[in-house]
C-alpha cells in the first residue's frame, strides 16, 4: 500500500509539469508504467491471501484487463488510457477492500484473541 501511495502521489505531482519538456513527460510516462507493475503485483498478491470466490476473480480479471490495456497504451498499440485506467482502479479498489474486510473480520473473531 505504501508503494502505491507514495507512486500515485508523484505520478499526481508529475501531472502538472509533464508538458513543460520531454524528459518530465518521460518520467511522468515511467512513473505510470511502475504504477501498473505496482498495482498487478499487489493484486496478485492479495488475490494470493484468501480462498478466491467467482467474484474475486472477476475483480482480479477486470484489473489485468487494465493493466494490459495500459501497458499497450504506453507503448502506443491502443489509445484507451481513461478506459484502461478506469478498469484497473476499480478491480483494485474491489481487491483492496475485500482484503480489508477480510482482515478487519479475522481481527474481530474471537479464536485470533490472546
Amino acid at each position: 500500500i505504501r508503494s502505491y501511495c507514495g507512486v500515485l502521489v508523484f505520478i499526481l505531482l508529475s501531472t502538472y509539469v509533464y508538458t513543460l519538456n520531454g524528459v518530465l513527460k518521460n518520467f511522468h510516462y515511467a512513473l505510470g508504467t511502475l504504477l501498473v507493475v505496482v498495482v498487478t503485483a499487489g493484486s496478485l498478491w492479495l488475490y494470493r491471501l484468501w480462498p478466491p470466490s467467482p467474484l474475486v476473480r472477476i475483480f482480479l480479471f477486470v484489473q489485468l484487463t487494465g493493466d494490459i490495456l495500459n501497458m499497450l497504451t504506453a507503448f502506443g498499440g491502443l489509445h484507451v488510457l481513461f478506459v484502461a485506467e478506469m478498469l484497473s482502479n476499480v478491480g483494485f479498489a474491489a481487491i483492496l477492500i475485500r482484503s480489508g474486510r477480510r482482515i478487519a473480520l479475522e481481527s474481530a473473531s474471537p479464536s485470533t484473541a490472546t
